[in-house]
């Protein structure tokens, strides 16, 4: 296996991106994150420290088929660098970070995990990258794996490197855990990024040979570390709590820089329903709700989703003739929150009219928007 791995680490080439974000941002990870949000109970006892512990064996690691079925695309991009890496690589990196994390040895992290994959065929250490692609397999696994791929995430971490922060701070959102003392690094790692120097306009890409979680990597995570902290504001419930969440949000806006090869702005949509939601809590400020309008009117032209567009329009006053058609455009593009709130508008028309002959079609339309609605959402919170 060592052969093997030195040969991946001495052919490969530095990607554009410090690490292919598919990962983490699309809707197939979102069922992950709460599927663990379900299952996984956070200790009653803890600090800051807690996943830092140990609280795995080598029993914890799932046996080699589940690499197999597990450790390919869509969890990791054909364009990955660790796509040149079998299951049985994966599998063997995971037993040998679980026996060093187990071993426990002064400075084993800093000894044993390298920032960057090295083009030095006598370099042994583990690329930090290739680990956070193993700690997001193990996310999948549905057993005890998911232990050693928080501590995996805890490592990075330490390392501030940005998938790490950003993964583990959505965790912590997911799971309604971000406020609890283990997850403090995780939102201290959120603050760097969110005030990490802006990308300059004129850079397209890391140069080769950097580390990862550099001045431009953190650049890159901008954006959406700022989403998540706005949403970290939203949760809070409070009027001053969603100003600030729209500030920062306006702030995410303004760092991404629309297209490729630059940045671009991933959790826009979340960011979006969160603002929502917040605005739902009684008491909120009139200027709240202004500047939400802006902001999603702003994100509606510019990215057209049905997230964005249901929550544009659900700010539009009710007799405004934009809001239903938004609406409705909102619903047939897959929002089910768009599609629920159709299929009441056209039940309130039918008991409006008194149920004539041609309030039949209009009954069968409600109740096909409502039972769309009635779906399972994989955003639900």
């Amino acid at each position: 296996m060592a052969t093997k791995y030195r040969q991946f680490v001495t052919s490969i080439t530095r990607p554009k991106l410090p690490i292919p974000r598919q990962w983490i941002f699309t809707r197939h990870t979102e069922n992950i994150f709460i599927n663990i949000s379900r299952t996984v109970h956070i200790q009653r006892k803890v600090d800051r420290n807690s996943f830092a512990k140990v609280h795995f064996t080598p029993v914890d690691i799932p046996s080699l088929p589940f690499w197999i079925a597990h450790a390919h695309p869509p969890l990791i991009p054909a364009n990955a660098d660790e796509a040149h890496l079998s299951p049985e690589d994966f599998f063997k990196i995971c037993q040998q970070y679980v026996s060093l994390a187990i071993q426990n040895s002064p400075d084993w992290r800093q000894k044993a995990i390298a920032t960057t994959i090295s083009t030095n065929p006598n370099d042994d250490r583990i690329p930090l990258s290739t680990l956070q692609y193993i700690a997001f397999i193990l996310m999948s696994s549905g057993g005890s794996g998911h232990l050693i791929a928080r501590h995996i995430l805890h490592t990075g971490i330490t390392f501030n490197y940005p998938p790490s922060i950003l993964t583990m701070a959505r965790f912590g959102v997911i799971s309604n855990a971000i406020f609890k003392p283990q997850l403090a690094a995780a939102k201290e790692g959120l603050d760097k990024l969110a005030s990490s120097p802006k990308l300059p306009t004129t850079s397209t890409s890391p140069s080769k040979g950097t580390n990862r979680g550099n001045d431009f990597d953190a650049a890159y995570y901008r954006p959406d570390a700022l989403t998540l902290k706005a949403i970290i504001a939203f949760l809070e419930n409070t009027s001053p709590s969603t100003s600030q969440g729209i500030h920062l949000l306006a702030e995410a806006e303004r760092a991404s820089i629309p297209g490729p090869p630059t940045v671009r702005w991933q959790w826009r949509d979340l960011g979006a329903r969160y603002l929502g939601i917040a605005l739902q809590i009684p008491n909120q400020e009139p200027k709240n709700f202004d500047q939400a309008k802006k902001i999603l009117r702003r994100l509606f032209y510019e990215y057209d989703t049905p997230e964005v567009c249901y929550r544009y329009a659900s700010l539009l006053d009710p007799g405004d003739p934009e809001r239903l058609r938004l609406m409705e455009r909102a619903a047939v593009s897959g929002s089910e929150d768009a599609a629920r709130e159709m299929g009441g508008l056209v039940r309130e028309r039918v008991e409006r009219d008194g149920g004539g002959s041609g309030d039949r079609d209009l009954k069968f339309m409600a109740e096909e928007w409502e039972r769309i609605g009635r779906s399972k959402s994989t955003m639900s919170t």
